[in-house]
């Protein structure tokens, strides 16, 4: 069983590599393209970006509370989240 271990654990590893490799640098260069709207959305939802986060959830929640404030209105919500999700997407 003991000898099992070892590939068990090195396949683990190299299997969580690319959640461990996210490109903050070209993130940040595509957020920098964003207009201002979709750039707040970015930039509220960064802190949450860690590996294996739901972009989904963390999008849709950093929106809900943009909209509930008067951030953003019920229109722009999800155009700017998607704008956002590219950038973020490179985060993953």
């Amino acid at each position: 069983m003991r000898h099992l271990l070892l590939p068990l654990v090195l396949l683990l590893s190299v299997g969580s590599g690319p959640a461990l490799t996210a490109d903050s640098g070209a993130a940040d260069a595509c957020a920098a393209n964003l207009n201002p709207s979709a750039r707040s959305v970015y930039d509220a939802a960064l802190p949450s970006m860690k590996p294996g986060a739901n972009l989904r959830s963390v999008l849709t929640h950093v929106v809900m509370s943009k909209v509930m404030s008067g951030d953003l209105t019920r229109h722009t919500a999800r155009p700017r989240a998607e704008e956002a999700s590219g950038c973020l997407e490179l985060m993953q």
